[in-house]
């Protein structure tokens, strides 16, 4: 996942179901609005723990042991 890429819900195209979005990428089809908001959410939730991760580590300096 790219920092850039967002996550949202739609309607899936003309139906009465619920799209949720990264980025123009589908990663899924749900029934209820409720259901899609939740996926959204835990996806948001995992890319942002990503982005911690990246950033934390981006700062440590491995040192060759002697």
């Amino acid at each position: 996942m790219t920092s850039h890429s967002f996550i949202h819900i739609s309607r899936y195209g003309t139906s009465r179901y619920w799209a949720v979005w990264r980025g123009a990428e589908l990663i899924a089809v749900t029934v209820y609005r409720k259901g899609a908001q939740s996926v959204a959410d835990q996806l948001q939730r995992l890319q942002d723990y990503e982005n911690q991760t990246i950033q934390h580590h981006s700062h440590t300096r491995l040192v060759p042991s002697a």
